[in-house]
């Protein structure tokens, strides 16, 4: 997850249990590792076993404390120290991650049909799935809560570990089929159901713990007390953010418009650009980019080239996040761009803040979906392509587009190869 997320925290937290016990609020950060540690042994989430019990040749991996400071709370997590495990304890390694086409999908639907959007949030996901027999996985005793001769055998899966998201997709989909759920064949992050007598209908998208619902009312309150009754979940109501899109809902007129205001004026402000003149378009009409500028300042004669491409990497990356969620209107310049991320000049690198200078003035701007007209819901694509247009190995540059009920749910722009 992912992208280029601008982190949004508070960022005065310790990097270590030591740097922790250092700090004026140290007593609050040992209360929440209380807290954590309570709760995973509530789920039965390790068991204490002698040292002596561990199979010969059999690797103890390390853990740590991760500490995040909400609004509301301290918050420390208990997490496995993943790289010291051998590629032979577990098999494969995935998350359940939803199509970002499938959510802005659910969303023209819910605009369309006039659902609502529920959305939750299920609490130490990844705790909830039990290891398969095979995986034997023995750590070290948890900082602060040693026991002398005993380390830890973990009986479900942990924060950290290879296989944890894995084994959460895999819970997760055996409770959604047994509810009665099916699996897209287009995305298996993507779950419905539909009553053949009533018509009534739902839809779950699932983005690791976070679950995104529409459809039927009566649906999604007997999935809401399901989940609840199945795990630690935390209700958030109808949906205003989800990923860092903001949703807003004109219920009235059947309207749903999804942008990133927030996101885009904190990453504005990371990069310095708020005094900035407005610009009207995302990039320059007239200009035509290459690896090799006519200028005689060259980005590569900078002593601080090394930081000077970091910084052009990170505009690039942040602007990805956004047109990649909600604003389609800068896949052109996005994907004209990142292909000088090796190698940019100060000519790419004014065009890249002049991207993001034009989002940071039209940061209210996003995807809005819903016309009131029966024939939008279905879906229109669009494609276009110039010839040659690539001036440094004349390749073509394509894209296409997709709308539903008035709103873009994929777009794409890419460089046709040989």
């Amino acid at each position: 997850m992912h992208y280029a997320f601008y982190s949004l925290g508070f960022g005065d937290e310790p990097l270590s249990r030591k740097e922790a016990m250092d700090r004026n609020d140290w007593d609050k950060w040992h209360e929440a590792e209380k807290v954590e540690v309570e709760a995973l042994r509530k789920a039965g989430t390790f068991k204490y076993v002698p040292i002596s019990e561990v199979p010969k040749g059999k690797k103890i991996i390390r853990c740590k404390w991760v500490y995040k400071r909400k609004p509301d709370r301290y918050k420390a997590r208990l997490v496995v120290k993943g790289f010291m495990q051998s590629p032979f304890d577990y098999g494969e390694t995935y998350a359940p991650v939803c199509k970002l086409t499938s959510i802005r999908a659910l969303i023209s639907k819910a605009a369309y049909k006039g659902y609502k959007l529920r959305q939750m949030d299920i609490g130490n996901a990844f705790v909830e799935a039990y290891l398969p027999p095979g995986e034997e996985v023995y750590m070290e005793a948890i900082p602060g809560f040693e026991k002398p001769g005993y380390v830890i055998k973990l009986v479900k899966s942990l924060y950290g570990l290879k296989q944890s998201p894995k084994h959460w997709a895999d819970l997760l989909t055996k409770t959604l089929l047994d509810l009665g759920y099916v699996q897209s064949d287009f995305d298996s992050c993507l779950y419905y159901y539909k009553d053949p007598d009533s018509n009534k209908e739902i839809f779950v998208a699932v983005y690791v713990d976070d679950l995104l619902a529409t459809g039927c009312d009566e649906f999604i309150e007997q999935l809401v007390t399901y989940m609840k009754n199945k795990f630690t979940v935390r209700d958030l109501g109808e949906a205003k953010s989800f990923l860092g899109m903001e949703i807003e809902r004109d219920c009235k007129n059947h309207k749903i418009k999804i942008s990133q205001k927030k996101y885009i004026q904190n990453i504005a402000e990371r990069f310095d650009v708020l005094k900035s003149n407005p610009v009207t378009t995302p990039m320059d009409p007239g200009f035509k980019p290459s690896s090799e500028e006519k200028s005689v300042n060259k980005a590569k004669d900078r002593p601080d080239y090394s930081t000077f491409v970091t910084l052009y990497r990170s505009i690039i990356g942040s602007c990805m996040y956004a047109q990649m969620l909600t604003r389609p209107d800068i896949s052109y310049p996005v994907s004209v761009l990142s292909c000088y991320l090796n190698s940019p000049t100060t000519t790419h690198m004014k065009h890249a803040k002049r991207m993001l200078i034009y989002l940071y003035h039209h940061a209210d701007k996003g995807i809005v979906y819903g016309n009131n007209n029966d024939e939008d819901l279905y879906i229109a694509g669009w494609s276009d392509s110039d010839y040659a247009g690539d001036l440094d190995n004349r390749k073509s540059q394509g894209a296409h587009l997709y709308k539903m009920n008035g709103g873009v749910i994929m777009q794409l722009e890419k460089l046709f190869r040989k």
